[in-house]
């Protein structure tokens, strides 16, 4: 783990504002591989409690009590099933749930009954988007995005992080990601890059560096 101002960065991707006891992940894009199968192709599918395993762990782990979906948890919209069993995997723990939808997640206004589900919500001074919409002014965490690193034989997804904005990895392991290598757009931005189950910290200097 490592502490940037109102922030704890984790190596399961979650990010965790510490003083309103909160965790928040994106893009999880639950069902791909119900959509792949669809299409004709043979892939497994992934438990849900399993995916969800490190994430859990984090929250006990600091007592957390609220965890925030910042944008497409499906890959093409609600899935019953899932739902079912994000449910039950809810009734399993200590804490809440609120889901922003993003653009993968449409028509998830409807089961507002059995989520708490919000276009967006404030951590401390910070709002929490999706951002595949108009990004708010001042402190924003988003999704969308899904910065990754590949670097000398590194590869994993990635925060970036400035004094105003957190970008956060995407956790579908099937998430093919943007390269930060070199991305001129995040220049002053520190990485910290999810590798082979550890978070390492590469500073601003990727940057620089030409893909």
């Amino acid at each position: 783990m490592i502490e940037i101002g109102d922030w704890i960065l984790t190596a399961c991707g979650a990010a965790v504002h510490r003083e309103c006891e909160t965790a928040v992940v994106a893009d999880l894009h639950l069902g791909y591989a119900e959509s792949r199968q669809q299409r004709g192709d043979a892939v497994p599918t992934r438990d849900l409690s399993t995916t969800l395993l490190p994430i859990q762990s984090l929250m006990q782990s600091l007592s957390l009590t609220r965890l925030v979906i910042a944008g497409d948890l499906f890959q093409q919209g609600p899935i019953e099933s899932i739902l079912s069993s994000l449910e039950s995997w809810l009734s399993q723990n200590q804490f809440t749930i609120t889901i922003i939808p993003g653009n993968h997640d449409r028509g998830m206004s409807r089961f507002a009954d059995r989520f708490d589900v919000q276009s967006e919500m404030m951590l401390g001074e910070w709002h929490v988007v999706h951002g595949d919409d108009e990004i708010p002014e001042g402190l924003v965490v988003q999704g969308h995005l899904h910065p990754c690193i590949r670097w000398r034989g590194l590869s994993g997804s990635c925060f970036l992080m400035s004094e105003q904005h957190l970008i956060l990895p995407a956790l579908a392991p099937d998430a093919s990601g943007v390269n930060v290598i070199g991305r001129r757009e995040w220049s002053g931005y520190r990485c910290l890059g999810l590798v082979e189950g550890e978070l390492l910290d590469f500073g601003t200097k990727l940057f620089d560096h030409c893909q």
